[in-house]
């Protein structure tokens, strides 16, 4: 590993100066001669997805992270669906006072599979940030919060709801024009909502 990164160059020349790029390697070992190269590629790949230029720039083919890598491209497809289908959904959880009186809610993503589970809303996020999915789950989410508070106010009930927002949703266009569209075209619910980063 060490002659390969002395291989690649420091500075790159640029027309308009030069920069220096950050590599990440990933290292698949062969300890047999049973591996074809396109599985030799495949473990590489999976193992540069556990790199990281600053922190871990070299990272190591390790069976289950392949086995992980495959499960989460099966969940991105299945995830991908279900924003399609509007199967991710909002579940409303009460903040009270110690007397027991309701002050707000807050909006908690669930996602149901069709046997009964649910996908955890850490692996829904961690999926739709590595992808490129997290303007649409947090579009969708918000929409749905908007939504409640609409039902909210046609049966009279002023109870804000609250949304939990990675830091990264605010630099993300499809959420950041949903949320200027909320507040231009439905200023009184975006008073009762509130987002939490």
């Amino acid at each position: 590993v060490t002659q390969l990164r002395n291989l690649l160059p420091a500075d790159l020349k640029l027309s308009a100066g030069s920069i220096k790029p950050m590599y990440e390697i990933g290292v698949s070992i062969a300890t047999s001669n049973n591996l074809s190269a396109e599985e030799m590629l495949e473990q590489c790949e999976s193992a540069l997805e556990l790199a990281d230029a600053y922190n871990c720039p070299v990272a190591y083919y390790q069976a289950d992270s392949l086995q992980q890598r495959n499960l989460d491209l099966q969940l991105l497809a299945d995830l991908k669906q279900a924003l399609h289908k509007d199967e991710l959904t909002l579940w409303l959880q009460p903040k009270v006072t110690p007397d027991g009186t309701i002050q707000s809610f807050e909006a908690l993503l669930r996602w149901p599979r069709a046997d009964g589970s649910f996908v955890s809303p850490e692996t829904i996020i961690r999926l739709a940030e590595q992808y490129g999915l997290i303007g649409e789950v947090s579009s969708k989410v918000l929409n749905q919060a908007v939504t409640i508070l609409g039902q909210f106010r046609a049966i009279a009930l002023k109870y804000p709801v609250a949304i939990n927002l990675a830091g990264s949703d605010l630099l993300v266009n499809k959420f950041y024009n949903a949320l200027i569209d909320v507040a231009t075209h439905q200023p009184t619910l975006l008073s009762q909502l509130t987002l939490e980063l």
